[in-house]
């Protein structure tokens, strides 16, 4: 049975299943074409820290070399090489158009370039992690009481899909997250592997907002689906080489809580494709970093249990192997009933679903 989770570094997994270590962000060379899924053939991340902190930031890259074991090689061997560019200092935070518009060259540029760094077919970056910037945080742009960097990821020759994670360490020889921390992407590129993988990309839709426009790019007509503590819905996915933005309605309350964009399955695979959220206002909203891949589950159907007990007793036993609730809600229910056994006694009652409902969706429990 798929019921128990477990908080773990700020999100939910569960014990069942592991997320799976694949890195899930693409960026594909000049040369590439837009059916591939990269409609821009870059992409940019933001690194914020709260205004204050102290110490160094090693900004590392996971694989930013390209190879045919974690990346899609197209082109002659050697031909496709990625730039990774640490922008800080005034201007260096901007938001993004909406898709599919193209930022200006002036967008592009803004800021102070910190390092720069290129990478091609060098083992030495391949399968590993590579620093490709050490920061102070007062370099970076002040923006409402964080510092934030830009770190441009551009494909600078051939065609390749290169395939990578990012992430950023207080220290320099071991992974240690800065406080406050928070990276995160407004128009991320990502990659499904293969048909047993699903991407999760986070987000927090405003606390004001009544409804989400979810733009997306080259599914190949794969799944979509908007998940919250209480609810998965299916979105329009978009083909191959062409831009899907269906609306949702966000209930009551959902606003400001966390929620999820799963991307799955499609006629190609892998399959490589290009995100943005946008609120009612036409707002883009950022996605949280890193995405995570999933193992895809099917849904089993519950089984009647004819056995000799069952039918010694005259019943005709269904076996639950599958609660229909979102894993989140079940994780933060169980997480709230051990820490307050009082209210136990209640479970299954409709007055103490909606009360459980009212405390988890505002973030109380």
């Amino acid at each position: 049975m798929f019921v128990a989770a477990a908080a773990l570094a700020g999100g939910w997994v569960s014990t069942a299943q592991a997320a799976d270590e694949r890195p899930a962000l693409i960026t594909y060379g000049p040369k590439a074409a837009t059916r591939e899924g990269d409609y821009y053939r870059e992409q940019t991340i933001y690194i914020s820290v709260p205004e204050g902190s102290t110490g160094r930031l090693w900004i590392n890259v996971f694989d930013p070399g390209i190879s045919a074991e974690y990346d899609q090689v197209m082109g002659p061997p050697g031909a496709s090489r990625t730039r990774y560019a640490v922008f800080g200092g005034p201007g260096a935070f901007w938001v993004p158009p909406l898709v599919p518009a193209v930022p200006s060259p002036e967008q592009s540029a803004a800021g102070t370039l910190i390092t720069e760094k290129v990478f091609g077919a060098e083992p030495e970056a391949v399968g590993q992690w590579r620093n490709v910037a050490v920061v102070d945080p007062r370099q970076g742009d002040a923006v409402d009481g964080r510092r934030i960097f830009r770190l441009q990821v551009q494909g600078l020759e051939g065609a390749a899909g290169n395939v990578y994670d990012v992430a950023v360490s207080a220290r320099e020889t071991r992974q240690l997250q800065p406080e406050g921390l928070e990276v995160f992407s407004y128009r991320p590129v990502v990659r499904v592997p293969d048909q047993k993988s699903f991407a999760e990309m986070r987000f927090r839709p405003p606390a004001e907002s009544d409804r989400l426009v979810v733009h997306n790019f080259d599914l190949a007509f794969g799944t979509l689906d908007l998940t919250t503590a209480f609810s998965s819905v299916p979105l329009k996915a978009s083909g191959q080489d062409e831009w899907q933005a269906p609306e949702i309605s966000l209930a009551a309350g959902l606003g400001g809580t966390e929620a999820a964009l799963e991307f799955g399955h499609g006629v190609e695979m892998p399959n490589d494709a290009t995100f943005m959220i946008a609120d009612g206002a036409g707002n883009p909203v950022p996605f949280q970093l890193p995405v995570k891949l999933w193992p895809a589950l099917v849904r089993p159907r519950p089984a009647i249990d004819r056995s000799d007990l069952a039918r010694r007793r005259g019943l005709g036993m269904i076996l639950l192997r599958w609660l229909d609730v979102h894993p989140w809600f079940l994780a933060d229910a169980i997480r709230y009933y051990t820490a307050h056994p009082e209210h136990r006694a209640a479970i299954g009652t409709a007055e103490e679903h909606d009360r459980l409902r009212g405390l988890l969706s505002a973030g109380r429990a």
